[in-house]
């Protein structure tokens, strides 16, 4: 074959941008499937100005996958292994199907069971005010002003009411809880970021660095700056 020969394929960015994003996010948090199944066509089964290359495709559906992703998680729905098993297989789908039409077609199903279970998980939330508060909680615990009397008030209870509750529920007293939420943040932040351990004070929720690493050497036994280190030996 003369190089000339060779098919030409049309160069385009295959990660979303920060508007696609904030899109999807909205169009998963919406719990439609028409505009999904609109967008995706739109990009993978329109392309006026030439076919693009198909490496640069699955980059772009992997990037897709990143979003549903951390809808997942923001659900919990990663603990789910039947709906965690079908994204593995959607993941494979995409990046070693032949067929650009299937991919669109497997994932825009797949996205639809985790519609269907978000519907239905919010609606068994709306029964259980401790499930939501605790959701809140993994949501907002960067807020410095996140305390019981506000959890209490998003779910509608008396804090002394959510408290006992929340006790028999978890083992924890509503402290304990928040603080291990913000304590394993921390711990990822010092194991992979760069950031200082003021910045993760501060981003974890904590008004006071020095407080935080009184804290967190209580909570594992070392301070910040030494797990830290260890993390990157």
């Amino acid at each position: 074959m003369k190089a000339s020969e060779f098919p030409s394929f049309e160069e385009f960015d295959p990660l979303l941008n920060s508007e696609e994003q904030r899109i999807w996010i909205k169009m998963l948090e919406g719990e439609n499937l028409i505009p999904i199944k609109n967008w995706l066509y739109e990009k993978f089964t329109n392309f006026p100005n030439g076919y693009p290359e198909p490496e640069l495709i699955r980059i772009s559906l992997t990037s897709i996958l990143a979003q549903i992703r951390r809808h997942m998680k923001s659900y919990r729905l990663e603990k789910n292994q039947a709906l965690e098993e079908q994204y593995q297989n959607i993941f494979n789908i995409v990046l070693n199907s032949p067929v650009l039409f299937k991919v669109v077609q497997e994932l825009l199903l797949f996205i639809d069971k985790i519609l269907e279970q978000v519907k239905t998980q919010q609606k068994n939330t709306q029964n259980d005010f401790i499930e939501l508060g605790l959701r809140f909680i993994d949501e907002h615990f960067s807020r410095t002003d996140l305390n019981l009397i506000v959890v209490a008030d998003y779910v509608n209870k008396s804090p002394s009411y959510f408290s006992y509750v929340l006790s028999q529920r978890t083992s924890q007293t509503f402290q304990q809880y928040l603080t291990n939420v913000r304590i394993n943040k921390a711990k990822h932040l010092l194991s992979t970021t760069s950031l200082s351990i003021q910045q993760i004070s501060f981003s974890i929720g904590f008004s006071d660095p020095n407080y935080f690493s009184r804290v967190f050497k209580n909570q594992t036994g070392v301070s910040p700056s030494i797990w830290k280190n260890q993390m990157f030996i």
